[in-house]
């Protein structure tokens, strides 16, 4: 393989969330969605601001607050941010998303 540069990095594991972890944070924000009118995109958002670390982004003359993605959580950080949605969703809204496998059905 001549004329390939390489990269290889070797650092801690950290377990990612589950494809299924995802899809109940996604169906819970779908129900949300549906009880509010705000899309599942808006609340994804809303609950990052409000339950995840931000920091302050400075672009020019410009500051927005942003928040960490939900993608780059490691499994304990993420189920701990899909609890807080969905105690948040059931105390705030009265949502309840209940057994996810039953409600797939």
């Amino acid at each position: 393989m001549d004329g390939q540069i390489w990269d290889v990095r070797i650092s801690p594991y950290q377990p990612r969330r589950s494809v299924d972890a995802n899809r109940r944070l996604w169906a819970l924000h779908q129900l949300a969605a549906r009880h509010t009118g705000h899309s599942a995109d808006e609340l994804h958002e809303f609950c990052k601001m409000k339950f995840l670390p931000h920091r302050t982004v400075k672009i020019g003359k410009h500051e927005r607050e942003v928040a960490e993605r939900s993608s780059k959580l490691n499994k304990r950080a993420f189920m701990e941010f899909m609890e807080a949605v969905e105690s948040f969703y059931i105390s705030e809204l009265g949502v309840f998303l209940g057994d996810f496998e039953e409600n797939r059905k």
